[in-house]
């Protein structure tokens, strides 16, 4: 039995990573919609909507498509450790990538103005 790294199939896990993102994808298009039109013109259904399953899914959609993208490698110096971090051209896993950290982006901005409250 073969092993499939992340490296051999990183068009799957933007797949995959896309399908994790669809649900905060729908939560927040459905805020806009309602902040744009004033009144709710569609809302996903209420499983979708779960705190962990869309906090969860563009969690496990960063991590799937940092994998094949990113590397971060350690090299020995004279009087320093250095970190070199490498992203690879592979456009559709830096696509699912930069949606989903846009939406967790927009997601945790929106929680933070609406409980801000100001002393």
């Amino acid at each position: 039995m073969t092993h499939a790294s992340s490296d051999q199939h990183p068009g799957r896990l933007a797949g995959f990573g896309l399908l994790l993102s669809l649900p905060a994808l729908g939560l927040v298009t459905s805020g806009l919609l309602q902040s744009a039109t004033g009144r709710e013109v569609f809302f996903p259904p209420e499983l979708l909507v779960h705190p962990a399953v869309v906090l969860g899914g563009l969690l496990a959609a960063l991590v799937l498509n940092a994998l094949p993208t990113l590397r971060l490698t350690r090299e020995p110096g004279a009087d320093a450790v250095v970190l070199r971090l490498e992203v690879r051209r592979r456009a559709a896993n830096l696509a699912v990538l930069a949606l989903a950290a846009g939406l967790l982006a927009v997601l945790l901005l929106y929680a933070f103005a609406e409980n801000f409250a100001p002393r």
